[in-house]
């Protein structure tokens, strides 16, 4: 049972903190570790994003997470690009964080909203434009797209970040875009020159092509980039269930 399923829904409730008088107005998400709900404050009439976890105590094993999770948002929370995080504080049951309330929903959600159907089959970080001041990007040159069909009729694009199926009749044309953001990004991180869609043909992993990354960095463009169909990534306690 996940730490979210463990925790009482507490929808409705007035949560009051110093400057904070918050009403948890409805649930906007759960995961493994808690719940995020869209709250209220009463006296300035403001929305924020309030996550409630269980409480971990001193000593315990989820201690150093949970207070790691709040120095590092605390840490980045300035970033125009990143949910602000308002507040902190706990009771005797719960962790709260209340956070900047952003009302559009998931990306993924928006990508579903205006999804058309498109695959543009040459991305790179040659066709992404930028503003003067570099504060955001536009996805340029659509010389090659395909309205899909599913299927990839005619290879296309840039060499560097076509991926191996890409070059035949019949691949995936929503993995040949899948894979040619996955070696775009991994080069904005890395700051690497190499051809990073070598990782494919050759023995070599994403580790060892570009410099050290983050374990998350890491793992997300090992499984962008892995062979279709794409496997998912099974918790531990998932797989010992399906074991059972």
């Amino acid at each position: 049972m996940s730490a979210a399923q463990r925790l009482d829904d507490l929808t409705g409730q007035l949560i009051v903190d110093g400057e904070f008088h918050l009403r948890l107005e409805s649930t906007l998400s759960s995961g493994s570790y808690g719940r995020v709900y869209k709250a209220l404050d009463i006296r300035s009439s403001t929305h924020y994003a309030v996550k409630c976890m269980a409480r971990a105590e001193p000593g315990s094993k989820d201690h150093p997470y949970q207070q790691r999770e709040i120095q590092t948002h605390q840490l980045v929370s300035g970033h125009p690009r990143i949910v602000t995080l308002h507040h902190h504080f706990a009771t005797a049951e719960h962790v709260f964080l209340v956070l900047e309330y952003v009302a559009g929903g998931t990306l993924f959600s928006a990508v579903q909203r205006k999804s058309h159907g498109v695959a543009h089959r040459d991305i790179k970080p040659e066709n992404f434009l930028c503003d003067e001041d570099g504060s955001s990007i536009r996805l340029a040159d659509f010389g090659v797209v395909e309205i899909t069909t599913n299927l990839c009729i005619l290879p296309a694009g840039s060499r560097a970040y076509m991926s191996p199926e890409s070059r035949t009749r019949g691949a995936s044309l929503a993995l040949i875009d899948q894979w040619a953001v996955a070696v775009t990004f991994t080069n904005i991180i890395s700051n690497s020159g190499r051809a990073l869609w070598k990782c494919r043909r050759d023995s070599e992993s994403i580790s060892s092509v570009a410099p050290p990354l983050t374990t998350g960095a890491t793992t997300s463009s090992s499984h962008a980039l892995a062979p279709p169909p794409l496997p998912l990534p099974v918790d531990e306690p998932e797989e010992a269930a399906l074991g059972a």
